[in-house]
């Protein structure tokens, strides 16, 4: 299981000083699902919660 915390920005722009976390965009083109909200914020954008899991997928799952 991988996770990451990136920014929520909804498609708006970014400060490219702040954007190191990634957008929740970036990391669902990666294959990532939101698995949460947090109560952090960055330049403005809730951040939330992103897990990718690394798995074998099997016939139960």
């Amino acid at each position: 299981m991988v996770e990451a915390y990136p920014v929520d920005n909804r498609g708006a722009k970014v400060d490219l000083t702040m954007a190191y976390v990634g957008t929740r965009a970036l990391f669902e083109r990666a294959g990532f699902q939101k698995a949460a909200d947090t109560q952090s914020v960055l330049n403005g954008f809730p951040r939330v919660l992103m897990r990718l899991d690394l798995r074998p997928q099997t016939a139960s799952r």
